[in-house]
């Protein structure tokens, strides 16, 4: 597995990270429209299906593209990329909405000023509480890169002998 060490390979790194996101999670709601609409599958059952599958598909793509982990595939590696990836997700992105949404709302409505001034059709409500849920989501994805480098993916040190 590569150490990534030096700023530039960290920041090529989490870009790759990012891009990885973002493809992951246009396949997951792809997945979950075309299970969803081909009447395959009800709504509950889509989103469970095209959730595990959109998590399987990112551990490895994390874990060959994003960290440049050579090593073979471990199950016990993906259970902790499973679990660690639901946590995280779950705690921040909650703590967020909760926070943001509920206890300290001024983020959502500065972006609400700034939707009314645009004269978009919203609710401040609406505003305040996706704010709080975008914010949530670029908190836990940091988060998530943290862990994913330095929990899942780490580079083993080789003893030279």
């Amino acid at each position: 597995m590569k150490q990534i060490s030096t700023p530039n390979e960290r920041g090529r790194s989490f870009l790759y990270f990012t891009l990885v996101g973002i493809f992951n999670t246009l396949f997951n709601v792809l997945l979950f429209d075309v299970l969803l609409f081909s009447g395959l599958l009800d709504a509950s059952w889509a989103n469970f299906v095209s959730l595990l599958i959109s998590i399987i598909l990112s551990y490895f793509l994390n874990k060959y593209l994003v960290f440049k982990d050579d090593e073979r595939f471990n199950g016990v590696q993906l259970l902790y990329f499973m679990i660690g990836t639901f946590l995280i997700q779950v705690i921040t992105q909650h703590s967020a909405v909760w926070l943001l949404g509920e206890v300290y709302i001024v983020p959502g409505q500065i972006v609400y000023a700034i939707v009314e001034f645009a004269r978009l059709p919203a609710s401040e409500y609406f505003v305040v509480m996706n704010t709080a849920k975008i914010i949530g989501v670029l908190i836990s994805m940091l988060v998530t890169y943290l862990f994913y480098n330095k929990v899942i993916f780490i580079a083993k040190v080789r003893n030279p002998q």
